[in-house]
């Protein structure tokens, strides 16, 4: 069930790549000086998934519309089973991951980390009852070792 529906005409849209970054509250001055120097890094824009990272805050955020992998723009990646919404947030080998399916028709949502060591897979119980759909936060360890 669709949260909202937000659209931009353009010529030619189907030959042109598109971004576009919200900044809620920002004045025009504020924009101007966002615009010169971007903080965020677009990873991936396809029909399949949207990404984004933080150069300065160590965030990124995914939004995916079918199950897949992301790469996280580093050595890791992290793949789901169904489409969601990311934020995973990484410091060394600590790692917090929220996630949300807005649907709320899930009760589990399955996560793959790769990178330089072991995959570590995840099973997320995602919330049910009035709570269905709304996100989770998990933080939990990828120790860094060899396959």
């Amino acid at each position: 069930k669709p949260l909202f529906r937000l659209w931009l005409s353009h010529p030619q849209a189907e030959r042109l790549a598109f971004a576009y970054t919200l900044l809620p509250q920002a004045t025009a001055e504020q924009t101007a000086t966002y615009a010169k120097n971007p903080d965020l890094e677009i990873l991936a824009n396809t029909e399949r998934l949207q990404a984004v990272r933080s150069r300065t805050g160590g965030l990124t955020g995914v939004v995916f519309f079918a199950a897949g992998d992301c790469s996280l723009g580093d050595a890791y990646s992290v793949g789901v089973d169904k489409p969601c919404l990311l934020l995973v947030r990484r410091d060394g080998s600590r790692w917090t991951v929220t996630a949300s399916v807005p649907a709320g028709l899930e009760r589990t949502l399955q996560l793959v980390i790769r990178g330089p060591g072991d995959p570590v897979s995840l099973s997320l119980e995602l919330p049910q009852g009035l709570l269905a759909g709304s996100s989770l936060t998990r933080s939990f360890v990828v120790p860094v070792g060899t396959k």
